[in-house]
C-alpha cells in the first residue's frame, strides 16, 4: 500500500503564518540561504528558508547602495513596495550587485520622509525588517523594512549593477 500525502501540501510553498524576532546575523543566514547553498540544493535551501526565516524579522546592519524606484501609492492606499532599498553587506555575496532589496511601504517612507531621501551611497545602516523572499542567482534577497537607521560607519562602494528583474 502506497503512502497517503496530500497534493497540495508543497514544502516550497510554505509561509510562516506568526512573524517572531529571531537572533541570526547575516553571517548566520549565508551559511543557511547564501547564494551557494541555493545553486547547490534549492529545494534544501528554499525548505530551511521556509522553516527558519521567512515571514520572521531580523536586526542586521549594512550599507546603502541605492534607491531603485518609487512606486506612487494610488487613492492614499499603503503600497508595501514604494521605495526598493538596495543594501550592500559585510560579508557581500557579491562585488557588483547589491546583496538584498528592502522594500519600504508608503507609510513607512511618509512617516520618515527626510531620512530616506538624505541616504547617501556607502551610509552605514541598522534595520529591522521581515524576511519575505530568498534571493537567487537572479533575484536578490527580499526584506520589509519596519524601521531603517543611520549608523555612524561608512564604505565607499563601487557602482552597484541593476537587474530590474531582481527587484520584487
Amino acid at each position: 500500500m502506497r503512502p497517503s500525502y496530500n497534493l497540495h501540501d508543497n514544502p516550497l510553498i510554505h509561509h510562516n503564518e506568526e512573524s517572531a524576532r529571531i537572533r541570526t546575523s547575516w553571517p548566520e543566514f549565508l551559511q543557511d540561504c547564501g547564494g551557494e547553498q541555493v545553486i547547490e540544493n534549492f529545494v534544501h535551501t528554499k525548505m530551511v528558508f521556509n522553516d527558519k526565516y521567512e515571514n520572521n524579522i531580523i536586526s542586521w546592519n549594512g550599507f546603502f547602495a541605492e534607491i531603485k524606484e518609487r512606486q506612487k501609492s494610488f487613492f492614499g492606499l499603503n503600497n508595501e513596495h514604494h521605495l526598493s532599498i538596495l543594501v550592500k553587506m559585510e560579508p557581500s555575496e557579491s562585488s557588483i550587485f547589491a546583496d538584498l532589496v528592502l522594500s519600504v511601504s508608503t507609510n513607512v517612507y511618509n512617516d520618515n520622509k527626510e531620512f530616506y531621501d538624505g541616504l547617501k551611497k556607502g551610509d552605514g545602516i541598522d534595520f529591522d525588517a521581515v524576511l519575505v523572499g530568498l534571493g537567487n542567482e537572479f533575484k536578490m534577497h527580499h526584506l520589509h523594512a519596519k524601521k531603517v537607521r543611520k549608523n555612524s560607519s561608512y564604505k565607499e562602494l563601487a557602482d552597484i549593477v541593476v537587474r530590474e528583474s531582481a527587484l520584487p
